[in-house]
């Protein structure tokens, strides 16, 4: 007699055989057979000798069934034969509403991290956006040719903003990649170029170190965006000015030799409870943001076969260590 409950994942309760006083071999091959059709399937296994059957069942699969098959030496009384049956299918309750609760909970993070998403999408777009057409109002309205091209700059610089808000969506269904050989210290000054109207207009100094980088393959387009991202981040951090400092440098580490990019602001720090969480999809301290910066960014640092470190002390600042192979 068997007691089978199908659902979605698979059996939720098993089985009840009662081989009374059956062969011992003949008892082995049968459930061999039944482990082998459905290892998901919990069976109560009744046999004159049941602690014995057991061992050699876990010594044919190599690994234990005790945690579950049940093993009873017979005879075994119908009180007994109903209170296992009770037993199996409240524990197959209980393994549903386990399952039930982890989706559910899986559902609430997935909708909270959308909703988190499309604020921090419409924020910054919107942000963008006013500043694209207030520059341009700016600019209609101006006399001076000097300021006009300050507007027309201003407002390329939002365009462009947008713009990588743009990619870093459509990075998640991006397939393909163009490496080239391309210099890092080029996409990090092209970089600088983006970011200039945030730098200006949060005061914020940059400084700049470049050694003597070759050239490494990677897929530029896709590298600027992780490297503005990783700026960006960095600026955000410091509200009311401070100091970006970005280097380059070869390195040798563990008979791999590597192209370092640092990326160093003297920001508000992130904290140690923070820390683990901020390449996560959609996560944003801000509240404002997408949540989506370095998240993109570690996505395609890795695409590389490469790396990135952080390192933070909070009220000092935040270095973000990108570390791409040479070969």
């Amino acid at each position: 007699m068997k007691f089978l409950s199908e659902g979605q994942e698979g059996p939720l309760a098993g089985g009840w055989f009662d081989f009374g006083t059956g062969n011992s071999a003949e008892t082995v091959q049968v459930l061999a057979k039944l482990h082998e059709k459905n290892e998901k399937i919990r069976w109560t296994v009744v046999a004159p000798d049941g602690g014995s059957l057991m061992k050699e069942l876990e010594r044919l699969f190599g690994f234990s069934l005790s945690a579950r098959w049940d093993f009873f030496a017979a005879p075994v009384t119908r009180d007994e034969f109903l209170l296992k049956a009770k037993q199996m299918f409240r524990e197959a309750d209980e393994r549903l509403e386990l399952q039930r609760r982890h989706l559910d909970e899986i559902r609430k993070e997935r909708l909270a991290a959308i909703s988190q998403l499309a604020r921090g999408m419409g924020h910054e777009l919107g942000n963008a956006l006013l500043k694209i057409t207030g520059r341009a109002d700016l600019a209609l309205l101006e006399q001076d040719v000097p300021k006009i091209r300050e507007h027309l700059e201003s407002l390329m610089s939002a365009a462009e903003r947008a713009g990588l808000l743009v990619k870093n969506l459509q990075s998640f269904s991006k397939s393909g990649t163009e490496f080239k050989a391309s210099s890092v210290s080029d996409l990090l000054d092209e970089v600088l170029r983006f970011v200039k109207p945030d730098l200006t207009a949060r005061s914020i100094q940059v400084s700049r170190e470049f050694g003597e980088l070759p050239l490494i393959n990677l897929d530029p387009r896709a590298m600027i965006q992780a490297f503005a991202n990783i700026v960006l981040n960095s600026i955000q951090a410091m509200p009311n000015g401070g100091h970006l400092k970005i280097m380059g440098e070869v390195s040798q580490v563990g008979g791999r030799k590597l192209v370092l990019a640092r990326i160093i602001d003297s920001g508000q720090g992130i904290s140690p409870e923070i820390l683990p969480r901020i390449f996560d999809f959609a996560f944003s301290t801000s509240g404002s943001g997408s949540g989506l910066g370095l998240s993109i960014a570690k996505q395609i640092i890795m695409s590389h076969g490469g790396e990135i470190e952080v390192r933070s002390q909070v009220g000092v600042g935040t270095e973000m260590i990108v570390s791409l192979p040479l070969a």
